[in-house]
């Protein structure tokens, strides 16, 4: 996933409307991925597909969830 945002600045910090856009793509992407490979039998982008999925996951659970839960809070 770390790939997937490289070279886009150190120290830009977009607000977490835009983060949590930001993982809804990357978890529309790997599915998309995924479901075209498997559609059309490429297994090995099928599994780059699976991949992305567990990483955007992941990073949906932790980002957006927080982002969720801490709303309002100062």
């Amino acid at each position: 996933m770390a790939g997937y945002g490289a070279g886009l600045g150190d120290g830009v910090r977009e607000d977490d409307s835009d983060m949590e856009l930001w993982h809804m793509t990357l978890l529309r992407e790997a599915v998309s991925t995924a479901v075209w490979a498997y559609q059309t039998g490429d297994h090995a982008f099928e599994r780059q597909g699976h991949r992305m999925l567990a990483d955007a996951l992941a990073t949906f659970r932790t980002d957006v969830f927080h982002a969720h839960t801490t709303k309002g809070q100062s």
